[in-house]
Formats: C-alpha cells, structure tokens, sequence
C-alpha cells in the first residue's frame, strides 16, 4: 500500500512538472518562477529537505538535472550505492584583539576549496558574540548523493570517476560507438567536447580534462541514435596523486567510502575596526575543538619593512623538504646583502628588507643540486596592513644535477613547458592512414623513451586551445601560450596548444623534434653537442631524455599545477651567485 501511495505521489509529481515545462513555450534558456518552486516542492516531497540553489538552465539540461534528483531506483554512482550520506563538521573560535580582549561582531566566513563527494555548498557565514566567540556548525564536510542517472535504453554509464576530481575517466557501455562527450555547466552553457579515447568490447573511454574550468556542477552528455544519456560530475580543486599509465594516465585513488574525509574551505575574518584576516584550514568528520585568531587594529602605524618567506623543496620529490639550503638577498641600490638558510622543515625566513628597492634573490649552495640566481623583485613603497609585511612566495623546488646535461644547455633547451601531463594529439585529413600509424607508433616510442613524463592521447576532433594538431607538410610548429601572473611580479606563458607540419619520411627524430617544440622546448645550436632540438637535427640524446624526464616536466609540474615555487626556470644556474 505504501509503494501505492508513493507512486501515485511520484506520477503527480510529474504531472506537475510536465506541464510546467510544457508552458516554457520556445524560450528554452529560462524556467519560470513556478517551475522552480515545483522544482522545490518535489525536492521536499521526494527525499530530505535540502538546502538547493536552482540557476536558470535550458529544458533538456533541468529534466536531466530533475531525473537524477527524483532517481530511487537501481542507478549507477560512483560508490555503487544509493543511500545518501552525508558528514559535517562542528567547532569554536575565539577572536580577539592585541590585547587579548574579544572581538564582538566579527564575522568568519567559510568558503569551500574541496570538499569529497559530489556536492559543493554555499559560503558558511558565523559572528562572533561579546565574548568574541564563534560557534560554527553544520559545515559539510561529505556529501554524496548515491544518485547518478539511470539507464538509457542501450547506453549505460559504468564509470566515471574520480567524482569529484579535476578531470575525469568516463567509461560507457553501448551498442554501437558512441558520440563525443559533451560537458554542460548548470546554466546550460556548452563548455567542452570531448572524442572517445578507446573502444573495444562496447565499452567506450572517454577522457575528460577539467583541469581549466571552474568549480561547480557539470553535466556530460554521450549520445546515440540521438538517444542522450547524462552524468553530473563535480570539479574541486583537489589533486589526486597516482603513477602515470602507458597509454592514459589512469586515474587512481577513487574515492573510498572507508577512508577519512577531509574538506579544505578558505576562512576569511572581518570586523569594523581591524584588518581581515585570512586562512585555510581542513575540516574532518565531527568536534573541531578551539581555535583562534588575533586581529589587528587598522588604527596601527604603518610597516616600514618586508619580509619575505618560502621553502625549499626537493625537485624529485616535492612533498620532501630541502634543509641548509642556502638564501641570499641584494639590495641593488645600496649592495647590503641579506641572508638565511632552510631549516628542517624547509622553511626560511629574510626580516628587514626595505621598501620601495629592488633586489635580487638566489637560493641554492647545496651540495650535488643545481642553484637559482638572478630573480628580480622590487619591495612594495608602503605597507598599510601588517598582514602584508611578509611576502611568502618565495618558495624554490632544487633539481637534482644531471651526469648528462648543465645548467646552461637546461636553460637553452627549456623555454616555459607546458601544464598538461595528458597531452592529446589530432591527426589532419592530409596525412594518409599509413603516416598516422607511424606517427601512432612514434608517439608511444616518445612516451617510453622519456618513462611516461607525458602522455600522449589520440583525439577523434580537431583540438581547440589543447593539445597538438598535425598535418603534413614542411617541418614547421606554432605554439600557443597561456599567461599565468606569478606572486612575485613574472609573467610566466605555459604552451596550451600547438600546430605542426610534419611528415614520416624523415624519421622518428625529426618528429620527436616538432614535438618537443609543440611542449615547450627550444631549439639548440650547441658546440660538439648533438641534441634532437639542433637544427637540422642531430641525435635523440640521452641528455635529451634526461631533462625532459628529470627536470622540465617535473619543474613545470611544480609552477603550474602544484605551486611550490614561482622562479623561472631561465634562473637555473650551476651555483649561486648574486650579481
């Protein structure tokens, strides 16, 4: 009787939603006022009440998001389940002034960086009573739904995993090969396509890189025979270690339901009188305990010096502090110099500095290491808010010496590298099958040649802003780049897309050439030397394969996807040496 009861419900339910729908008329873009409120009212009536914020979004892109809200059948999520869970987390803070006394009606904000699961909430916002104290609650933690989206005639979602994650391995069983994956924000909005990477047995793999968008709500689309079948994923900024594969990064460390999850929110503290205050913490399961900050009264005088702040960290490994590194500052105006070494966590610290000076800073002197010279930094004129009195993004990643190679053809080699481990690749229609099997191979060679520091994945479509696109013709690669603005006043251009000419009857090393142009690398004219990126090319060089494998791309993984330093690799030199 009750699943009587609840179907009847379930189909007025839908009744109500079709008919609003149907009232849209041809303005596919906007939902009416009505709808959203039915919208609510099913979310109400259908599962627990939720705190939900519906954005405008065409009609195809609302009935999806409305089939998996109203899914309580067998469906397919990303921990094979359908019950929802969901952990927050509870605590105190106590804020306070320079004397220790509590500040009243300052107001904390939490904003979510990563949260595991597949949901990302709205900024939390607590104030702080008489006392100064604040207590916050019912900050999320983990959410998972255990709703995905259900079967679609002959197209079934199996995998799509990490959820969330910054990019994403879709594998979709069908009949027949499916079509290229779209990627939709909530508004509707088309953001991505995406080809099959592999078909073999019905199954379809897709690779989809998020890496560039926004955090949010997304939905993916394959189709066949017009029949559309739907994902939602969530993108956070979360990085998900892992070894590379040989043909695709495979993506690992999906999330388990057993382990610990932990969510990073942003925290930003104001009250009228003082400084704002900011910070990031991790947030697990449960009681947080106390916590603390001190804020500083506007009213205080003006800083009338820098420090400046980083660690050092070992290139091979950068989660491995580098202790006894050596730092150095110049002060080019008056020649005083400036210094401190890394402690054992890595950490050092330069106090003093004086405003409004250029300098010059250098970290290095250890032992069996390449150093870093020559970065340019001008301090501020003023400083107004102490927060502002340390300039903490200083930080240096230290490769290991290469037997092969030096500082100088490292620094003539290397241009700016790319930020993509996943590099795909578009063969034109100029290039016969016989020449894109070639290349087929020859990029498998390059793969194995430099142990999988990038890996290469044949796209269906022509790229557009990623990757390389190749046609045949004379020997020639354009690069386009992006702009990244460091902390420390550099702008620094990671390739994002190439375009090549190239053919098969030269070789393997002619093509190894035009593709380490397209990542990023530089051509050479080297003495007595032979390298691959000489022109015309010499020899594919152990030294080629060595900086490739040791330093450019685990450098450039350093800047753009891990920032643990912000130098230029330009700045690599042998010693240190301030000028």
């Amino acid at each position: 009787m009750q699943s009587i009861i609840l179907n009847h419900h379930r189909m007025n339910y839908i009744i109500m939603i079709v008919r609003m729908i149907s009232k849209i008329g041809h303005d596919p873009y906007s939902l009416s006022v009505n709808l959203l409120d039915t919208l609510n009212l099913v979310r109400c009536g259908m599962k627990k009440a939720t705190k939900a914020i519906i954005k405008p979004v065409n009609t195809f892109y609302a009935t999806a998001a409305l089939a998996a809200m109203m899914s309580f059948d067998e469906v397919q999520g990303q921990n094979n389940k359908s019950t929802e869970i969901t952990q927050t987390a509870y605590g105190n803070l106590f804020i306070k002034d320079e004397n220790d006394q509590g500040v009243e009606g300052a107001t904390i904000t939490w904003t979510p960086v990563s949260i595991p699961g597949d949901s990302i909430p709205d900024p939390y916002t607590f104030t702080s009573n008489s006392q100064g104290t604040i207590a916050y609650e019912n900050i999320l933690v983990f959410h998972d739904t255990g709703v995905s989206v259900t079967n679609n005639n002959d197209i079934e979602v199996i995998q799509a995993r990490p959820n969330p994650s910054t990019d994403f391995t879709f594998n979709f069983i069908a009949s027949q090969r499916p079509d290229a994956i779209q990627l939709n924000d909530v508004n509707g909005k088309l953001v991505g396509r995406y080809g099959v990477t592999n078909y073999d047995n019905q199954v379809a793999v897709y690779h989809v890189d998020l890496s560039d968008k926004a955090n949010g709500i997304y939905f993916a689309t394959a189709s066949i025979d017009g029949k559309p079948q739907v994902s939602k994923i969530v993108k956070i900024n979360r990085s998900f270690s892992g070894n590379v594969g040989s043909s695709a990064r495979e993506v690992q460390n999906s999330f388990k339901s057993t382990q610990e999850n932990e969510a990073i929110y942003d925290i930003l503290i104001q009250a009228n009188g003082y400084f704002d205050l900011t910070d990031q913490r991790i947030l697990t399961e449960g009681d947080q305990g106390w916590g603390g900050y001190t804020m500083t009264s506007n009213a205080a005088p003006p800083i009338d010096n820098l420090d400046i702040e980083g660690y050092v960290w070992k290139l091979e490994n950068t989660d491995i502090p580098l202790a006894n590194a050596l730092v150095k500052v110049k002060v080019l105006s008056t020649g005083e110099i400036y210094s401190a070494s890394s402690s054992s966590n890595g950490r050092f610290v330069i106090n003093d500095l004086p405003l409004d000076e250029e300098i010059t800073f250098a970290v290095g002197g250890v032992n069996g290491r390449y150093s870093f010279n020559d970065v340019s930094f001008t301090t501020p004129s003023e400083i107004i808010n102490p927060s502002d009195s340390l300039n903490s993004n200083f930080g240096a990643v230290l490769p290991l010496k290469l037997a092969t190679s030096s500082a100088n053809h490292i620094r003539q080699q290397v241009f700016e590298g790319t930020n993509q481990d996943i590099i795909k690749f578009y063969f034109g229609n100029s290039l016969t099958n016989t020449q894109k099997n070639t290349m087929r191979n020859y990029f498998n060679n390059l793969q194995s040649d430099e142990d999988n520091v990038y890996v290469f994945v044949e796209s269906p479509t022509q790229l557009i802003n990623t990757g390389i696109n190749i046609e045949m013709g004379t020997y020639n690669t354009n690069t386009s780049s992006g702009l990244v603005q460091t902390p420390l006043g550099e702008t620094l251009y990671p390739v994002i897309y190439s375009n090549t000419t190239m053919g098969t009857s030269a070789g393997y090393y002619p093509f190894v050439h035009e593709i380490k142009r397209a990542l990023g690398f530089s051509e050479v004219a080297w003495d007595d030397v032979d390298s691959v990126m000489e022109t015309p090319v010499q020899d594919y060089t152990q030294e080629d394969k060595d900086i490739a494998r040791f330093i450019e791309r685990p450098y450039w993984n350093a800047v753009y996807q891990n920032n643990k330093t912000w130098i230029n690799l330009n700045n690599i030199a042998e010693d240190m040496n301030l000028k």
